[in-house]
């Protein structure tokens, strides 16, 4: 029963898929359980063309949590470069098991077509444009564009900005997230920030602070 528990994650490469990573990226190795090796890409944004080339492995399975796979990078280009930025590679969002953090689980959906993963908008919608941020970030010191923070601190401005968002979300969010509502409705914007700061929470972080008072305000609401 464990096996076909686990078996459900896999990600399964059709044919075409194959063919189109092939064609792609020709120096990708293409396996049942992994893809590894490098791709090359060129991307533009505001009229900056980044030509660049990254060893990564993406291994073919996903969790209850995301619809991801797990990608990182195979050598140590992306730590040199944040060595030269003199960053920590949480800010240049690469996760505690040195995985692309690529996306907060809550936008994931909105980079595939009908809200389904395939693999060409893995790759096209979130892989490139993510290691394009890294280069362009390497050369420029600088983000290309806004984004959310990393970890948790991403999740709390998620909330924050998004209208929809209700308490019933909110708690689920919380619940998968390992977060304790209780603990979040005892923080007040004069605190040092969350992130570890001395700088108080909304001058360091606004966007996490806004995020943690509509919790408080949906909370009240609920209850009440």
């Amino acid at each position: 029963m464990e096996e076909i528990k686990k078996s459900k994650f896999k990600i399964i490469l059709s044919d075409e898929d194959k063919v189109w990573l092939s064609s792609e990226y020709p120096s990708l190795n293409i396996q049942n359980k992994k893809l590894s090796g490098e791709i090359c890409f060129q991307r533009t944004s505001d009229n900056i063309s980044i030509l660049e080339c990254f060893n990564i492995q993406v291994l073919l399975k996903y969790n209850e949590k995301s619809m991801l796979p797990k990608i990182l990078c195979t050598d140590n280009k992306i730590v040199n470069i944040a060595r030269e930025l003199n960053k920590k590679l949480d800010d240049l969002h690469i996760n505690y098991d040195n995985s692309f953090c690529l996306t907060i689980p809550q936008k994931e959906k909105g980079f595939f077509e009908n809200g389904i993963f395939n693999i060409r908008d893995f790759f096209k919608n979130l892989v490139e444009p993510f290691l394009y941020w890294i280069s362009y970030y390497e050369r420029y010191g600088k983000s290309p564009w806004g984004e959310y923070s990393h970890g948790i601190l991403g999740i709390y401005e998620y909330i924050g900005e998004d209208d929809s968002v209700t308490f019933k979300i909110i708690y689920k969010i919380l619940k998968d997230e390992k977060q304790s509502l209780r603990n979040i409705l005892r923080i007040y914007r004069q605190r040092k920030c969350i992130c570890g700061s001395n700088i108080k929470m909304r001058k360091c972080h606004n966007g996490v602070w806004q995020g943690i008072k509509k919790i408080k305000i949906l909370t009240c609401s609920f209850l009440n």
